[in-house]
């Protein structure tokens, strides 16, 4: 569902018909509310639905002329829903699964086999009542979808904005003309602007010889101006914080796989054996997974003790047993920030520095954005803190992922190794690199780092207490006062 909507589903918003595009900005509106129950990416999705509301904003006058139009048959709708079923037929692939083989026992060698009537051919290959839908769209195929249809859909909204000019330039009243030409020309340069980054996705989009990016290749150089305002940004930014994996071997953690061979009875049938192997597995027993992310761990060295161990954070992953949280649609800045952080590096993300100082400094306030009691009561105190770059996967140990394994893990496993199936939320990768040099509290160079970017070094004041700085009675301290309780209420 979420490639339908999200493919084909996005073309209809850009429909001129006004009822087409209600029915594009109402699945994408469902899709939104069932990633905001499913998921945790706080108001992404409200500013998404957001958007969509303006497919929604028509005239009384529109509307009156709409309904005086008599139709014998609704044909939009049955354009929108013959145009999202021939994209289905076109992306997907649906198959009947074949009946599971009858299993039987080897007690000389110790083996489940799997007898199949592969080797005869006067048995016919039952059905079973399972079906499987798969994307059917390669790689390649999705590359040239990218490369057609991008510069199709830039050259059309570019386009269908300009069509409104001799309708503007008839207006009897000059000073609506010249606002409604100032609006037309900043939505022309908008959009042209934010076409820029889709240049990026496909590497046939980049050529200059493309005459078909002609409309976003004529703004790269204003493009390139606003560039530091991150006017718009390039495309793929959730696709680059998850698909780190597939590093054969990365995952420290092994799991009990199993191998299938097959060999000929007797009776001339087919018998697939299941032998258990060790070898890496993701998700669902499958290959290091696409959703792999990269995160960022501190290790901090503890006065009393001497000791180094893991901080942990509220809500990002760090501890493999503990579990991910529905926090949305509260948004948890620092840990979204630690992910971010983990795309990169320290050089490109100061505030972090700052951030291991005032933990270094005992500073209440920062202390308290993570899960650590008794540093923020003071108990404990930090000597040092070093940071290490991991990649994190789900763990195959869940009875979730244990449901999708295949036939084979079913039956040998009473071979794997026994555990709890809520032993582990995820598997993480041994230390990938260094991510920031160990820094140790009241060193020197920390301190000239954080003042050459501005930072203070002595300073440690609460929400509360920077809002007590702004002007009493003002709006400003009002909004403040109330994020702060809804701070501490989440906390």
């Amino acid at each position: 569902m979420t490639f339908m909507i999200e493919i084909p589903g996005a073309f209809l918003l850009l429909c001129w018909k006004s009822k087409v595009r209600r029915i594009g900005a109402w699945l994408q509106i469902l899709l939104q509310i069932l990633i905001i129950f499913t998921g945790n990416y706080n108001f992404f999705n409200v500013l998404t639905i957001l958007l969509c509301l303006a497919c929604f904003d028509e005239s009384a006058k529109q509307e009156e002329e709409e309904k005086k139009k008599i139709r014998s048959v609704n044909y939009e709708l049955h354009l929108c829903f013959a145009f999202m079923a021939w994209m289905f037929t076109n992306m997907f692939e649906i198959k009947n699964l074949p009946a599971a083989a009858p299993l039987a026992v080897d007690a000389g060698h110790h083996e489940i086999q799997s007898v199949s009537a592969g080797g005869r051919d006067d048995v016919p290959q039952q059905q079973s009542n399972e079906w499987t839908i798969s994307l059917s769209w390669t790689k390649e195929y999705c590359e040239s979808m990218i490369e057609t249809t991008i510069p199709v859909v830039i050259c059309y909204m570019l386009l269908y904005m300009l069509s409104f000019l001799p309708e503007i330039l008839a207006l009897p009243n000059k000073r609506r003309k010249w606002k409604s030409i100032f609006h037309l020309l900043v939505c022309f340069v908008c959009i042209g602007l934010s076409s820029v980054p889709f240049m990026n996705i496909s590497p046939g989009l980049r050529d200059v010889d493309n005459w078909s990016m002609l409309p976003s290749q004529m703004f790269v150089k204003p493009w390139n101006y606003i560039q530091a305002f991150h006017f718009s940004n390039g495309y793929g930014l959730f696709r680059r914080m998850t698909g780190v994996g597939g590093s054969k071997g990365s995952m420290s953690t092994t799991m009990m796989t199993n191998h299938q061979s097959n060999s000929i009875n007797s009776d001339g049938s087919t018998a697939t054996s299941c032998r258990p192997t060790t070898t890496r597995k993701g998700w669902g027993g499958l290959e290091p997974s696409v959703v792999e992310r990269p995160e960022v761990i501190f290790k901090g060295k503890f006065l009393r003790t001497g000791t180094y161990r893991e901080l942990n954070f509220r809500w990002k992953p760090g501890d493999v047993t503990k579990g991910p949280k529905q926090v949305a649609p509260y948004q948890p800045r620092l840990d979204w920030q630690m992910w971010f952080a983990a795309l990169g590096s320290y050089q490109h993300n100061p505030w972090l520095i700052h951030l291991i100082h005032k933990l270094l400094q005992g500073c209440g306030p920062v202390v308290e954005l993570l899960d650590e009691p008794l540093l923020a009561k003071g108990d404990e105190k930090l000597v040092s803190i070093e940071s290490l770059l991991y990649h994190y996967d789900f763990s195959s140990n869940l009875s979730i992922a244990k449901n999708i394994s295949n036939e084979c893990d079913d039956i040998n496993q009473k071979d794997e190794p026994s555990h709890s199936a809520d032993e582990s939320w995820w598997i993480r990768s041994d230390p990938i690199r260094e991510y920031v040099p160990k820094l140790v509290r009241d060193d020197p160079s920390l301190l000239q780092y954080l003042k050459a970017y501005g930072y203070a070094t002595n300073t440690c004041l609460s929400l509360s207490d920077k809002c007590n700085l702004l002007q009493p009675g003002s709006n400003s301290m009002k909004l403040c006062r109330m994020v702060a309780a809804i701070r501490n209420v989440m906390a």
